[in-house]
């Protein structure tokens, strides 16, 4: 029974993380600095100094994918 209940939410979890990645790319949350050309995940090692939270719609017009942490990317 255990078992079934791991691997269940075990699943949902990992449905989760895909899901988020594929739809609404557009309203999903990136972070920028201030003075940086790029754009971040939350949990880029880059963000130390500053962190300024941007739609990824808007982010993709004015800043660059970072090749650290590769944030999403709008598929058009």
């Amino acid at each position: 029974m255990k078992q079934k209940l791991v691997l269940l939410l075990s699943s949902i979890l990992f449905v989760g993380l895909f899901a988020n990645n594929s739809f609404g790319q557009d309203d999903q949350t990136v972070y920028v600095t201030r003075t940086g050309a790029k754009y971040h995940r939350v949990t880029c090692s880059y963000l130390r100094q500053s962190s300024i939270p941007m739609k990824l719609s808007e982010a993709v017009n004015y800043y660059g994918p970072c090749s650290r942490c590769h944030p999403p990317v709008l598929n058009n």
